[in-house]
């Protein structure tokens, strides 16, 4: 939800008068002083039950089509806007860039055009599809989500240790240092490719915060950091990803 959502809110209280407690009871709800506190935390972040919320409307003379607009986002309802001028469903969508499960795509995309919030790679993704520019991608993007982004870059440039991680099972990962004596990439990837203990499992290469290199029995890839994901390593949720994705390094 948006923030602005619960600005209306309480610019619409005070015009009236109220104290959160007094519109918490002539909204109904038994208890004035928690739900009063509900109601100033709803103002300051514009999140709060579906209830909560249709309540306060009601006495406020807040209607549907008012609360809805104010729960979008800019950058949400300009992509579906563009979408559905397309004549595409949000699975049709998730289709054209490529998702294999459309249906879990399509969701995403759904939440994304009411929330405004999702990776900047499912993001970028979609709007290549729209032929949206990063342009106007950038202009739309709230302040809230550049300032986190600006966060996120100074973290992801901090050097980090090179270090790799071994799928011993579907789930399990064991990390292993590269030997102290390795210097280069080059030396390091042949030593995870050729060491007679590592060879037929999946191996992932951590060279920083952004990037790392995936190692298969036949192939190599490289998957890298984007805004709004844990990360590319294994627990990043990328693994599946990058396997159908990305380009191979040799084979």
């Amino acid at each position: 939800m948006s923030i602005q959502l619960g600005i209306h809110f309480e610019s619409k209280r005070i015009s009236a008068g109220l104290k959160p407690g007094q519109l918490a009871t002539l909204a109904g709800w038994p208890d004035p002083g928690t739900t009063g506190g509900r109601i100033c935390a709803f103002e300051k972040t514009g999140h709060a039950s579906e209830k909560l919320i249709q309540s306060l409307a009601v006495v406020l003379g807040i209607d549907l089509e008012t609360i809805i607009g104010l729960q979008r986002s800019r950058i949400g309802f300009h992509f579906q806007s563009i979408r559905i001028a397309a004549g595409l469903k949000p699975g049709e969508l998730a289709a054209l860039i490529g998702r294999c499960n459309v249906s879990v795509a399509g969701n995403h995309i759904r939440q994304f055009e009411k929330t405004g919030n999702a990776p900047d790679r499912l993001i970028n993704s979609i709007a290549t599809a729209l032929g949206i520019d990063q342009a106007t991608v950038t202009s739309l993007e709230s302040d809230a989500r550049k300032s986190a982004r600006a966060a996120w870059d100074r973290w992801h440039d901090e050097p980090s240790e090179i270090v790799m991680q071994v799928r011993m099972m579907p789930t399990v990962w064991v990390q292993v240092a590269p030997p102290s004596n390795l210097l280069t990439e080059e030396e390091i990837l042949a030593w995870a490719r050729e060491h007679s203990s590592f060879k037929t499992r999946i191996r992932c290469i951590s060279w920083s915060r952004r990037r790392c290199t995936y190692i298969t029995e036949t192939d190599t890839y490289d998957a890298f950091a984007s805004f709004g994901e844990s990360g590319p390593s294994p627990g990043g949720g990328l693994l599946n990803l990058h396997l159908k994705t990305e380009t191979p390094l040799m084979g």
